[in-house]
């Protein structure tokens, strides 16, 4: 019953991230949509080329947080993805764990009647 929650958690999961690739993508276009938009004619007046200045600045301000958000994700994915290796290696270990444990009762309890036995 676990796994299968945590099947469909990694499901889940999978799905956010090609949704957050898509957001990226439309960040990405809006951007260049903003960018292009903010080219200026030649011919504007002073105050209309102060208001591209600020788009100008706006716009470069966005480009370098998305590189930082990139990074942020980037690293995040790694801690994940480390954290699912670490968990899958912590069951595979109480798993044999659990394996060695049955076997060693069943041994024990072996030499008990084996000791019995031989002490009548």
């Amino acid at each position: 019953m676990a796994k299968q929650v945590t099947d469909r958690e990694s499901s889940a999961e999978s799905v956010a991230a090609a949704a957050d690739t898509h957001t990226d993508m439309r960040l990405r276009l809006g951007v260049m949509l903003a960018r292009a938009m903010s080219q200026r004619p030649t011919q504007h007046a002073e105050d209309e080329a102060a208001s591209f200045a600020a788009i100008d600045a706006a716009i470069e301000a966005i480009r370098k947080q998305l590189a930082g958000f990139e990074e942020i994700q980037t690293t995040a994915t790694t801690v994940t993805n480390s954290g699912d290796k670490i968990r899958n290696r912590a069951r595979i270990m109480a798993d044999e764990m659990d394996k060695r444990m049955t076997m060693l009762v069943k041994h024990i309890g072996l030499l008990q009647l084996v000791k019995g036995s031989g002490a009548q």
